[in-house]
């Protein structure tokens, strides 16, 4: 292999794929660029040139087929990797069958959730599904009857979303046979203090962590606090504060900058809480939390694993994936 390492492409319309595969990637020495569509990606080809494309195979309008066609047609010197998690039938070479979703829950019940965020044409094929209650293997001709529950949850307003034409209102009206609306957060505080414990005791669990005191300024910080990201906001700003709480003690200085920049005003939370997703909240809690750990111990990786609860390649793997130094500058 070239000691520059490759220049790589990575297609995926999922951006978080996109984005694993080019830390992954990067780590080992490539230069990477993303796309989320094929359409991207050829626009992207045109003005750079790479030696390897890794794209995904199920891609709305070009899928990965289609690009690959594409690809050694305009540039057969650059190499194509395609990935795919549809394991018989689906494309030449795949050996295995994997029963998907509506297929499972035959008998049962199908829950779909954030349904508002589905892309129009998807919303079609569930459609089509839901009234027929037939569909087809990726790969098959054979067409399978299945029947099934369909509960489906969103955040969004429906009827908002048909004005703006992103919502098929044939697919609204097919599932909205029994609409149960569930009020927000702020709208019933009196059921905060059973989440609360809940997401403590669970972020204690998951972590591997004991909290054995809060302070009574965090716990009225968190029951005052409005939740514009409603429960999802709530769990997320529990786990943070779990993760850098020292000696099993919650201060409201375990609020990360910039949540404590203002003091002990809990509303400094809501800029960061809105602008930033639970994937990335939690890295940069547990870039903040291992780096603290490394300086305790003097960056002695071993000790540090132990204490974090995961193994020495683990550890490695975070700090690589997060960029943390090994060493103290």
């Amino acid at each position: 292999m070239n000691k520059r390492g490759l220049r790589i492409l990575v297609v995926d319309d999922e951006p978080d794929y996109c984005n694993v595969m080019k830390v992954i990637l990067e780590a080992n020495g490539h230069m990477v660029t993303c796309d989320t569509s094929g359409q991207a990606a050829l626009a992207t080809l045109a003005k750079k040139s790479f030696d390897l494309v890794i794209t995904d195979l199920m891609m709305p309008e070009i899928d990965g087929r289609q690009l690959m066609a594409e690809i050694k047609e305009r540039y057969p010197g650059v190499e194509v990797i395609i990935l795919t998690a549809y394991e018989k039938g689906s494309f030449t070479g795949a050996m295995t069958r994997r029963i998907g979703r509506i297929e499972t829950a035959d008998s049962g019940t199908l829950f779909l959730d954030e349904i508002g965020d589905i892309p129009l044409s998807m919303q079609a094929k569930l459609l089509k599904a839901i009234e027929t209650k037939r569909i087809y293997r990726m790969g098959s001709n054979e067409e399978i009857e299945v029947d099934f529950r369909l509960v489906s949850a969103t955040n969004k307003n429906l009827a908002e979303e048909i004005a703006a034409e992103r919502f098929r209102e044939d697919f609204y009206y097919r599932i909205s046979t029994i609409v149960i609306r569930i009020p927000p957060l702020r709208e019933r505080k009196e059921d905060l203090p059973l989440l609360i414990d809940y997401f403590f005791k669970k972020s204690q669990n998951e972590m591997k962590k004991t909290i054995n005191r809060i302070e009574p300024e965090v716990m009225d910080a968190l029951l005052s606090y409005h939740y514009p990201g409603n429960i999802r906001e709530l769990k997320n700003i529990i786990e943070r504060i779990v993760v850098l709480s020292e000696d099993g003690v919650i201060q409201m200085d375990s609020f990360p900058a910039p949540m404590s920049a203002a003091g002990n005003d809990v509303k400094s939370m809501v800029p960061l809480a809105e602008e930033k997703s639970l994937r990335e909240m939690r890295k940069e809690a547990e870039t903040i939390y291992i780096e603290n750990i490394l300086k305790k111990y003097n960056y002695d990786m071993n000790k540090s694993a132990e204490v974090l609860g995961i193994t020495r390649r683990q550890l490695l793997n975070k700090i690589t994936e997060y960029g943390i130094s090994r060493s103290e500058n």
